[in-house]
């Protein structure tokens, strides 16, 4: 379920990062030359995928009364941490994780908080 849970939030940031780069391509700044909105949509693909497959399986195994109420408490505890760290300043982030947030932005987004 913890697994469900990762790939949940994972598809959440995602979605943000892939509508947010659609947005800005509506306003004029197109995001879709950048090869990152290509990786965020298979990453938000594969991530739907394999969390629909694993809910599944524990569906199989246990019980809804036991898959539900689980998956929605780690659902939600990883998803309230990934937003945190996808919109927190990253400026005192040690160095990889600078880079890892810096490929899941756009190009205008991110020069607006480093200018």
């Amino acid at each position: 379920m913890l697994l469900v849970a990762l790939l949940a939030s994972l598809t959440v940031i995602s979605v943000k990062a892939v509508s947010g780069m659609i947005t800005e391509s509506i306003k004029g700044d197109l995001q879709l030359t950048y090869p990152i909105f290509y990786v965020m949509v298979v990453v938000m693909v594969a991530s739907c995928a394999f969390q629909i497959k694993f809910l599944n399986q524990a569906m199989k195994i246990f019980d809804a009364t036991e898959v539900v109420p689980i998956n929605f408490v780690f659902f939600t505890a990883s998803a309230i941490t990934a937003g945190t760290l996808f919109n927190q300043n990253s400026a005192n982030w040690p160095v990889p994780l600078q880079q890892v947030r810096c490929l899941t932005r756009t190009r205008s987004a991110y020069s607006r908080h480093v200018v």
